[in-house]
Parts: C-alpha cells; sequence; structure tokens
C-alpha cells in the first residue's frame, strides 16, 4: 500500500493498527464500495467520450456493462469480493440515484438505481447484506459481510412529495441529505451564491418534520451554511454531514465551518470526513491531509462525533491517464465546464477525475486510515469511535 510509505510506524504500531483494524466496526459514511473498471470499461468510455455522446447515456452505458460484469465475469466478481475483504469496511452510505443529469434526479431515476442496488447485493449473498438499522451493521459484521446502507444526496428524487419518501422509506433509504451543492425546492446547497443568507424553505422544515417522524437521518454533507444551522434547530433528532471537512484547515466550499461543526456536535450529530483530491490542497494531496482535516473535526466536535466519508468514485484506482484526460476535456475542464457550472461545481472548484489522494488511492487502501490514526496518538477506544463506532452510535440513535 503506498500509505505504508507516507505513514511511519514501528513494528508494535503496525501490530496495534492491524489488530484495531480487525476487530472494528468500519463504516465509509459516504462510499459506493469497490467501484469496476477494468479495459472493457476504460474502452467503452474512450469510444463513447471520442463519439461526443452526452456524459448522462456515457454514464448510463457504463452502468449496464459494469452490472453484466458483476453478473458475468467471474475475473471482476473475484476481484470485487476481494477489494471488499481487503478493505476491511463493515458498512457504507451507499449513494441511491445520482445527484445530476436529466433522468437520473427524478423519481425514475431513483427507483433505478435502488433497483440496481438490491440487484448487486443478490449477486453477493456472501459478501453483502442491506442495512436499514444499526442491529444490521453488527450482524454484518459478525458474518464478514459489507452492509450498503441506501441514502440519497438529494431531495429533487422526492418531486416535493412526502409519500414518495414514504415509499422509499420502505424501500430502505434511511440517509436522506437535504440539498447538493445547488438550491432546491427544500434549501440551498453549499456552492450556491446566496448559502450565507439563506438557508430551508417551508418545503424543507416540512421535509426535515418527516424525515424525523421516519427514523430517517438528516445529512448535511453538501448544504449551504445557513441551511446547515437550519437542520441542525429545526431537527428533533441530531442531524449528520456524513462527507464534508474543516474550511479552518482549508478554505474549501464543500468544508463546514466550526461554527456549523460545533452545531451538529452539540446536538449530538455526526461528522465524517472526506478525502477527495480536489478538495485538498494542490500540494497536500496525501492521507496526511485527512488526518490533519480529522484533527481539527476532534479538537471542535469531539473524538465521539467524528468519523470517515471518503466520498470519491474512483476508490478503486484513478482512471488510466487517457481515459482521466478524455473525461476531463470533455466533462470538466474551462472550455467545457458552463459559467454556473455542472450539478453546482464551477471552473474554480477544480473538478478533475485525474487526481488521486496518495496513500488512500484505492477502497482496499483503507486500512491506511487505521495506520494514520494510530501515527497520530489516538487511544484505541477513540480510534475505533472514528473508525465506526461513533457512526453506529449515532445512528442506532436517530434509526434505530
Amino acid at each position: 500500500m503506498v500509505g505504508s510509505r507516507i505513514i511511519e510506524l514501528s513494528p508494535s504500531e503496525e501490530e496495534r493498527a492491524e489488530e484495531l483494524h480487525e476487530r472494528s466496526i468500519i463504516i465509509d459514511t459516504l462510499q459506493s464500495g469497490p467501484a469496476v473498471w477494468n479495459d472493457r470499461v476504460y474502452e467503452l468510455k474512450r469510444k463513447m467520450i471520442g463519439s461526443g455522446l452526452p456524459s448522462w447515456l456515457i454514464n448510463e452505458r457504463t452502468r449496464e456493462l459494469i452490472l453484466e460484469m458483476l453478473a458475468k465475469d467471474e475475473e471482476t466478481r473475484q476481484r470485487y469480493v476481494g477489494d471488499i475483504r481487503r478493505s476491511g469496511v463493515t458498512a457504507v452510505n451507499y449513494t441511491v440515484g445520482h445527484r445530476w443529469k436529466d433522468v437520473s434526479k427524478s423519481f425514475r431515476g431513483a427507483a433505478r438505481s435502488f433497483a440496481d442496488l438490491i440487484y448487486k447485493i443478490d449477486l453477493f449473498p456472501a459478501a453483502l447484506t442491506k442495512a436499514v438499522c444499526a442491529d444490521d451493521i453488527v450482524r454484518a459484521k459478525k458474518e464478514g459481510k459489507m452492509a450498503m446502507i441506501p441514502g440519497f444526496q438529494d431531495t429533487a428524487h422526492l418531486e416535493d412529495n412526502m409519500e414518495v419518501l414514504e415509499l422509499f422509506h420502505h424501500l430502505g433509504i434511511r440517509i436522506v441529505q437535504l440539498t447538493y451543492n445547488m438550491g432546491n425546492s427544500v434549501g440551498v446547497g453549499t456552492t450556491e451564491r446566496y448559502q450565507d443568507v439563506a438557508g430551508l424553505s417551508y418545503l424543507g422544515l416540512q421535509l426535515v418534520e418527516k424525515l424525523n417522524e421516519l427514523k430517517i437521518v438528516v445529512d448535511t454533507g453538501h448544504c449551504g451554511y445557513r441551511t446547515t444551522l437550519d437542520a441542525v434547530e429545526a431537527s428533533n433528532a441530531p442531524v449528520a454531514a456524513t462527507h464534508t471537512a474543516c474550511r479552518a484547515v482549508y478554505d474549501y466550499p464543500r468544508g463546514k465551518s466550526d461554527e456549523e461543526i460545533k452545531a451538529i456536535a452539540e446536538r449530538g450529530g455526526y461528522v465524517g470526513i472526506y478525502a477527495v483530491p480536489f478538495f485538498y490542497p494542490k500540494d497536500e494531496m496525501t492521507i496526511l491531509h485527512l488526518l490533519d482535516e480529522i484533527d481539527h473535526a476532534v479538537e471542535v466536535a469531539g473524538s465521539d462525533r467524528v468519523g470517515v466519508g471518503l466520498d470519491y468514485g474512483n476508490q478503486s484506482g484513478p482512471y488510466p491517464e487517457e481515459v482521466g484526460d478524455l473525461i476531463y476535456e470533455s466533462m470538466w475542464s474551462k472550455d467545457v465546464i458552463t459559467k454556473y457550472g455542472t450539478s453546482g461545481f464551477r471552473a474554480e472548484h477544480g473538478v478533475d477525475p485525474r487526481l488521486k489522494v496518495e496513500g488512500i488511492e484505492t477502497f482496499q487502501d483503507w486500512p491506511n486510515v487505521t495506520r494514520g490514526l494510530v501515527s497520530r496518538g489516538y487511544s484505541d477506544r477513540e480510534i475505533e469511535g472514528i473508525l465506526g463506532g461513533n457512526f453506529l452510535k449515532y445512528f442506532q440513535r436517530v434509526v434505530g
């Protein structure tokens, strides 16, 4: 693992980190698990991007190929399960329905994505399971499986209809992020121009009340400053920011101010720290910056309120250079991205699929997070909490 060269531990510390990783319930509070990339996927991406097809259609065709390989290609199946085992991860907050591109923001897109998740779980009954309560996560640890907690990263799928929310709750949705980067009918996202002064709408207040009633986590990961504070105030249950960072460490729009982090923590909430390379300083795209962010969050919120939500779709490995260049030039370069951005990300946000966080380049590099926490001097109790115990207790309190 690359992180072995960045994080230096003594033999006794290495043994301690290995034992901690083995026994801990580890929960990545924004992650899809191992992605499935091989030459077939890369070639498909190359051909479709070169043909000028819209990105939503490229994503759809790629999704179909990946599911086919997981179902029929034995090498892909073995590698996928092997990556889960090597990661040591017990549970993930799995995004159902993508946040952007045409049909994917609709009810139909979310339902299709949910069906894909169940199909994937059914393909790997010995390795995957669905989690709708805390006991499901504990059971997954005992059975050596990875639990998938279904969640939304936007509320556009609900189409402003509380009955639709009830339907998805019956299906298993247990985490709902109120907004993505941009504003919606519920509230204001973290990259909107007025996020410091506008927060939850009346519909947003109604939604928070309904989420509390259904015992669904209120997630503020991509929510704006005022929306986050409004959610903390309005919710009868503690709220989460499942994947964010500390703006006091690096002032990037996707992070949270100390005020927001403290407000979430003081009400019994949870803050997960991300590891997205283009959300980090250009000269600090390593696991060491993730550890700096965790250290600060612990200082502000307390070690029992902090965890890890890596939130990066390439955690199975960055794209090959040629494919990464094609994706960047076709979707994220300054020549292509619109003035007002794609899904709220604008040119100045520096989104670049070619970048990586050294030390946690792949999903199976997760043990390096444990090694890093050992290197920073945390106690066993604190490490077990940050790895997943804190979120498990939070999830038990809010969801059951």
